[in-house]
């Protein structure tokens, strides 16, 4: 039985104290939502809840009671677009991750790179069409384009007002350069 299962058996007298489990499994739960595997979502949602918050890949092996490989690939993942960094320790040959400073902030750019795509990709295709274009090529367009523009926005102006706030102590603001 896994640290998970084990802590949140209904007759473990801990349960209440394993909220951080609690929460990696509800990540995992994403993952139809998210459209990302499982172990990328449970990942993710241990490197927000971990302590210390830097990790390595064995420490979030055993206590995810995931495979090398799986934890390989959802680090290389969550690095790739941003939400996690590396971190090389002095005398350290091991490789530890945290959640990076400006990690939400670039997931969502990330996830947000496909309005653009599909934008482009239909814009390609009026210019291509000509007047054989119709409304639905037309329309994709459109849509993608506004809702381009409106996430820039959003993201823009949620940026701006994080960095209006004062950080409580302890936390990073996500807009931060790492």
């Amino acid at each position: 039985m896994s640290q998970i299962t084990e802590a949140m058996t209904y007759d473990n007298p801990n349960a209440q104290a394993e909220w951080r489990l609690r929460f990696v499994e509800d990540m995992g739960g994403l993952t139809l939502v998210a459209g990302l595997p499982r172990a990328v979502m449970r990942v993710l949602g241990w490197m927000i809840v971990s302590e210390p918050r830097e990790q390595t890949a064995g420490d979030m092996q055993r206590v995810l009671n995931l495979s090398a490989g799986s934890v390989s690939a959802a680090v290389r993942e969550l690095c790739d677009v941003g939400m996690l960094e590396r971190i090389a320790r002095p005398g350290d040959r091991r490789t530890h991750y945290r959640l990076s400073p400006r990690g939400w902030a670039a997931g969502f750019e990330s996830r947000f790179r496909i309005l653009s795509e599909l934008r482009r990709v239909a814009g390609r295709a009026l210019d291509g069409a000509g007047p054989e274009a119709d409304d639905r090529l037309q329309g994709m367009h459109d849509l993608f384009a506004v809702m381009e523009a409106a996430m820039v926005e959003l993201l823009r102006t949620s940026v701006a007002e994080l960095q209006a706030l004062d950080a409580p102590d302890g936390t990073t603001p996500i807009w931060r350069n790492g």
